[in-house]
């Protein structure tokens, strides 16, 4: 049987060279070309969000998102129907205000995106005690020999007074 120390020691196991030093999550992140997009992407997205949200009044700009589908276009994205139909009234001071801070898009759409509805959860309802229930159980502690079982079944009866 081999030294315990040895048995985790991972590059003993392994064949060929050791690994290399870890790298940093951020810079893995970096490197790699798809990762770096969606990273870029995000940044610009929460940008262009801030810059609509500054251009809105506050209720308003709370229920507004700004998505990036490609470059030169720009999706701000409305929780209701009624959220749209107020940002489509302010989109021309939203463009302009865009434009202020230098981003301009050849296309600005206005979508709905609902919110998705929770479920409310149910309680769960005790079973309501009833005359049947009752009966049953008195003749269940008449038919019980003596012992614990027998006396906490009269317990109860005795508590729930019914």
């Amino acid at each position: 049987m081999s030294n315990s120390k040895d048995s985790f020691d991972a590059n003993a196991s392994m064949p060929g060279k050791p690994l290399p030093p870890g790298r940093p999550l951020a810079r893995v992140l970096a490197d790699d070309p798809l990762l770096a997009a969606w990273n870029r992407r995000r940044r610009d997205e929460t940008r262009v969000t801030r810059s609509v949200h500054a251009a809105l009044p506050r209720p308003l700009a709370a229920h507004v998102a700004a998505w990036l589908p490609s470059p030169d276009q720009l999706d701000l994205v409305a929780s209701t129907g009624t959220i749209a139909a107020a940002l489509r009234q302010r989109l021309p001071a939203v463009r302009a205000a865009l434009g202020r801070e230098g981003m301009e898009f050849r296309e600005v759409r206005v979508r709905v995106q609902p919110a998705s509805v929770r479920l409310v959860e149910r309680k769960i309802l005790p079973r309501q005690w009833d005359s049947t229930q009752k009966a049953a159980l008195e003749g269940l502690a008449g038919t019980l020999p003596d012992g614990p079982l027998k006396a906490a079944v009269a317990r109860w009866l005795k508590r729930s007074g019914r």
